[in-house]
């Protein structure tokens, strides 16, 4: 949470991850501005992958993409790639608070069904970036006066 944020408590399309990407942009500045692209279709690709397990009858699924293309040119432009991927790793960087650019390896762990996820970052051992994750692990989502 102290990374990235929580989503917890969100309601409506605000819990969805493409959504707040595409629609409200409250995602994008989470990152890195020179990762926003590759990112966008990686998320586009990722919900391409859960509406086709979801399958064809799921309704939710469905109008959430309608809503999506109708609401951001953006989006449209990436789904019409037809792009389908599943993370299971990728290198960030967050753009974080209180300690600004940080560099991590994500791993992503699925559940068999593929409803939920863990993410996993690491950075190397050592490195400042690797500091910055130890440093948050102690702040926690303290903020602090400038």
């Amino acid at each position: 949470m102290a990374l990235l944020g929580t989503s917890v408590g969100l309601s409506g399309n605000d819990r969805y991850q493409a959504w707040r990407w595409f629609v409200t942009g409250t995602e994008l500045d989470r990152y890195a501005p020179e990762q926003h692209e590759r990112l966008g279709r990686v998320v586009v690709a990722s919900l391409r992958a859960a509406v086709g397990l979801a399958g064809p009858g799921d309704r939710r699924a469905t109008e959430l993409v309608a809503e999506l293309e109708r609401r951001s040119p953006e989006f449209a432009r990436l789904w019409a790639l037809h792009e389908v991927a599943l993370r299971w790793s990728d290198n960030k960087t967050i753009m974080q608070a209180e300690l600004g650019r940080i560099t991590v390896d994500c791993q992503v762990l699925h559940t068999d069904d593929q409803a939920q996820a863990l993410l996993l970052f690491t950075a190397p051992p050592g490195s400042e970036d690797a500091q910055k994750l130890e440093l948050l692990g102690v702040l926690g989502q303290q903020t602090f006066a400038g």
